[in-house]
Parts: structure tokens; sequence; C-alpha cells
């Protein structure tokens, strides 16, 4: 293998589809009144519509996603492999993917891979393109936002919302979304926030089973309600083939707001220790899930586009089957309820938990901790191991670093090193921007929330080291920095 094209590649721009339309919209409302009549859970979904602007191709390198997913899935998770762990997206899925008429597409190293194994690949790779493509939508919406992905499950269940602990069984899980994005706006000493939901499909069926995905996605991200109702949803299916890269994007509505108030105020809510509550959780029976199915439009009326959805949509992957036992298809799932006076409270979970992670990802478990609640610190009045160490959990190959790209933006973070079969060595930098970094260890996370957006804005390209054969670098909306090079032995 030419590991010198391979890092090159990495760094190349390529389009991918985007395909948001009234009649995508209508196939999935179709698949999802088709499954409720075995399983009236299907009853209880947000109605599907296409997103509200414009989009048709959008523009990304396969750094971007893989730094997006290594991101994302930079789990709060105490074990002696977890650093190194959070390199398995780097490493795995640096040859997935490659170039096809100017197309992102999925290479043929991907495709050659056995059932299992595309099943576990198209999951983490339509994380990553799931996730770059919600920014895309997010960032037209919202050019002057910056927002932050933490996983849904790492906020409610990782000992965080206590409440939500006694559901985190395969089902409940099954059935909650992915992420939450959570967004800040600062002007005129005055700071807005807002939340989107996200549900992350990928697949490489060259059927319609993304429609599936979507029915499902339809259903996950209803469970999550901020006052009397759902926040807004971002739903996304990546379609992975060897021609090119197609991401299926819905966008069904919801109240957007979660806080506005003063710089000062929002700083003051935030520093705040998180504390663990115990939320509502309830289960719809059958006459909530009839009522929901009202709510599809304004008249209770099938959308527009109905009477083209008559493509063959019928399910054959038992894998995106919600219910897993005869027993719950007559319940609904499982709903948790976040009340309006919890609004700040929930800003300063999320908001926190987004530092940690940050944090993770640059391998400082230690600072991370400090946005860690009680149950994540394992503290001896409960019941949960530490999920963060002191110091950097690692191996001999890893090393504290600081590394430089080009804007004059220095990252600190961590290098790991490998040995490759011609003698040269794969290096893979993880960092945060140094001033990010002094202002978290300072317990300045609103100025860190305020700044980290420019960073990106800021990053031109790849600084090249001494020695640097080849590397391609990646930089995040939250001041996170990826960098994958290729370097001489020794």
């Amino acid at each position: 293998m030419d590991f010198r094209a391979l890092i090159g590649e990495l760094g190349r721009d390529g389009g991918v589809a985007i395909e948001s339309t009234d009649l995508l919209a209508a196939q999935v409302h179709k698949m999802g009144g088709e499954k409720s009549k075995a399983a009236p859970i299907y009853n209880y979904r947000k109605r599907p519509r296409p997103v509200s602007v414009p989009l048709g191709r959008i523009t990304t390198s396969p750094a971007e996603v893989l730094h997006e997913l290594g991101g994302a899935t930079t789990f709060f998770v105490r074990s002696p492999f977890s650093d190194i762990a959070r390199n398995w997206a780097h490493v795995r899925y640096c040859s997935a993917l490659t170039w096809s008429d100017g197309w992102l597409a999925l290479s043929a190293e991907a495709e050659d891979v056995v059932y299992h194994h595309k099943v576990m690949q198209s999951e983490q790779l339509g994380i990553g393109f799931g996730l770059v493509a919600a920014r895309k939508v997010l960032q037209k919406l919202y050019p002057r936002w910056h927002f932050d992905v933490i996983d849904a499950d790492a906020a409610l269940v990782a000992g965080q919302v206590s409440g939500v602990r006694a559901t985190s069984g395969r089902r409940a899980g099954k059935q909650r979304p992915d992420y939450f994005l959570v967004g800040t706006h600062s002007m005129g000493g005055s700071v807005q926030s807002k939340i989107w939901v996200l549900e992350c499909k990928g697949t490489h069926a060259s059927g319609p089973y993304h429609i599936e995905q979507l029915a499902k996605a339809c259903v996950q991200v209803e469970t999550v309600e901020i006052g009397t109702a759902p926040p807004p949803a971002l739903m996304v299916a990546t379609k992975l083939a060897a021609n090119r890269i197609t991401t299926y994007v819905l966008d069904p509505p919801g109240e957007d707001e979660l806080w506005s108030g003063a710089e000062e105020e929002f700083d003051e809510v935030i520093n705040e220790s998180a504390t663990e509550v115990d939320l509502p959780i309830r289960t719809p029976d059958l006459d909530e899930m009839a009522a929901r199915r009202g709510t599809w439009n304004d008249h209770g009326e099938e959308p527009a586009g109905e009477e083209s959805a008559d493509e063959e949509v019928v399910s054959r992957d038992p894998e995106e089957a919600l219910p897993p036992s005869d027993d719950e298809l007559l319940e609904g799932p499982p709903v948790i309820s976040i009340s309006d006076g919890r609004r700040p409270w929930f800003l300063r979970l999320l908001t926190r938990s987004s530092a940690a992670s940050a944090l993770l990802y640059a391998g400082d478990p230690a600072t991370a901790a400090l946005y860690a609640t009680r149950r994540q610190q394992g503290l001896p009045d409960v019941d949960q191991m530490s999920l963060f160490g002191t110091d950097l959990d690692r191996g001999a190959d890893a090393v504290r670093t600081d590394f430089e790209l080009a804007g004059g933006l220095t990252f600190r973070g961590i290098r790991y090193s490998m040995s490759l079969p011609d003698g040269r060595r794969l290096v893979i930098d993880r960092g945060i921007e140094s001033g990010l970094d002094a202002l978290l260890r300072d317990g300045q996370l609103g100025r860190y929330l305020r700044a980290a957006g420019a960073v990106r804005g800021r990053w031109l390209g790849v600084q090249s080291g001494t020695g640097v054969l080849a590397d391609v670098s990646s930089v995040g909306s939250n001041g996170t920095a990826l960098r994958i090079s290729l370097l001489d032995g020794g």
C-alpha cells in the first residue's frame, strides 16, 4: 500500500450528495404507517419533512469525517484502553473512502469486508457523515452560531441523570436519539442557546433500507421532551456506495430555544457543578399514540406527496425493527421529560459534557473530570466506578505533545505513533487549541464556548514539521484538532 498517497488523499475534498425532498418525507411517512399496523409504537413518531435550506451537494474530506466520528464517539469510559480506543475510527477507516468523478465514495477495501464488519462500518461512517451533514444544515440556518455535539447516552445514561439509569437496557437504548446539538450565540452582552436532536444511520444496501432507517428515527427523536414539546430534530441516513456517498436528511418540526439571557447569567448557570436529578420517564399508552397520529400535520391529513410515495419500501432489515419482543408491541417508547424549570440545569449538563468530551479527545481526563458529575467521578456515595483517571491512560507509544497547524494555531494533546511495514511511522495527533485548553483548565467554560468557533475559522491548512513526508489535518467547531502524519522511521 502507498501510505504516502493514502495520507495525502485523506485531506482531499469531495462531494457528498444530499437528498431532502417532499417525496422522501412521504416515503418515510408511508413506511412508518405500514410498520405501525404490526407495531403501534410507530404511531408515536414525528412527521418527517425536508430541510428548509437548499443543499443538493456538500463538500467534505475523509479527514473531516473521521474527526467528527472520533470526537462523537469519545465515550466517558474508564478503562486502561480508553484513550487508545479513541484512535480506532482514525486508523480503521483511513482507507475506507475514495473518489469517483468528484464524489466521495466507498473504497474497494471497504466494500470487500464481511457482513458483520459492514454493519459496524455503516454505523460508524453513518455517524461521521451524519454529523458533517447536520453541521452544514445548521450553518445555513444559523450562520453565526456555534454548535457542540453531545452523545445522548453520555448526557442521559452515563450516571448523570439517575432517573434514566433504570431504562438503560437494550430497548431504551435503541429508542433514544444518538446526539444532542447545542448551539450558542453571543451578541451585545446576551447569549442565546438552541438545542437540536440528531439521529444518524448508515447502510451499504442498494435498496430502500434508508427509508426504514428514517422511519425508525422518527420515533427515536420523539423520545426527549423539553417543556411540553420535543426539540427540533435532524435525521440523517447515509448510503455508502462505490459510485458515491449519498445522505438523506429530514427535519421534523419542534421548539428550538433552550435558554437565553445576559452573558454573565449564562456563565453563572453553566459554571455550577452539574447535579443529578430524577427525570420523569413515561411510556405512552395506545390512546396517546393514536392521538399523536393527528399531530403529523395541522389537520391530521396525509402529507403532500403521499400519492407519489408508491416505491416499494418493505423492510428486509431486522436490525431496524424497534420492538424487540411481542410484549412491547403495544407499548410506546420511554419518553424522557425535562420541565421548563430545568432548562438551565439541562444547559449546564450539556455544555459541561461537551467540554469534558473535548478534553478527553485531547487526552486529558484529569481536566475533563472537573466538568464531571459526582457519579462520573466515582465518589464514595455514588454506586458507579470512576469514568476518569488522574492522568492519561496510554501505551508506550503515546506521549503528550504540542503541535502546530497553519494560521499560528497550537494544540495541546496526545500523540500516538505506530510502525508501518515499510519502516516509516503513522502518527496521530489529537489535541485542543492551547488558548481554549487554558480557559477550560481555569474553569472559564463560557469564554471557551464563545471562543471555540473562531478557531476553525482561523485554520487555513497544515503546517508540516521537520521530517514529515505527508500529513493531513482537521479542526472541529469545538476547537479540537486531528492530524494524521507519515514520518520517516527512527
